[in-house]
């Protein structure tokens, strides 16, 4: 089961759609709370997708499989969540871990094409960045500093990757994303 989480800041309509499914998946809308407020499943490789008026709060999108299907690792699906009223803010939450800042990035547009955004705003200094293949092969690779990056991926092919930021020889953040 994969589960993602966003943030409404400002409520209002929402659609939560699940497509290029690799088997026969089905999708849950979770609250804060962990109560369904809604669901979508359909037979095989259907898209599915979920129409709901949010209030702001913290929400979780579910992706699992069908009871006679297996989950695949290695196959992607495009997971988007589309504001129609409602509203979410850019801004990542400062989280911390025994008292530490977490340190996060953001990608977007995630699947992307041509460009890929990555915000790293608490970044001080210098970090390494790199996009790797799932057999863990680097295939882009620069320093980068302040708080934004754009990579160029229009090269690479379509595919599942990993974004990874070092700082020395310490694994500071890794991220996902899928190139269309």
């Amino acid at each position: 089961i994969d589960n993602y989480k966003f943030v409404i800041t400002t409520g209002g309509t929402l659609t939560v759609s699940l497509s290029t499914l690799p088997a026969n998946y089905n999708l849950k809308l979770l609250n804060s709370g962990g109560t369904q407020v809604g669901s979508s499943a359909k037979s095989g490789t259907t898209a599915e997708s979920i129409a709901y008026t949010a209030a702001a709060g913290t929400y979780y999108a579910q992706v699992y499989p069908n009871n006679n299907t297996t989950f695949n690792s290695t196959s992607c699906y495009t997971l988007k969540i589309t504001t129609g009223t409602a509203a979410r803010s850019a801004v990542v939450a400062k989280e911390t871990v025994n008292g530490d800042p977490v340190r996060k990035m953001i990608i977007y547009p995630n699947p992307a094409d041509q460009a890929l955004n990555i915000e790293h705003s608490w970044l001080s200094g210098s970090a390494d960045l790199s996009i790797v293949n799932m057999q863990g092969k680097r295939l882009i690779s620069r320093t980068v500093e302040g708080s934004a990056t754009m990579l160029d991926i229009s090269e690479l092919p379509k595919g599942l990757y990993i974004v990874r930021m070092n700082i020395g020889s310490s694994a500071i953040h890794a991220e996902k994303f899928i190139k269309q």
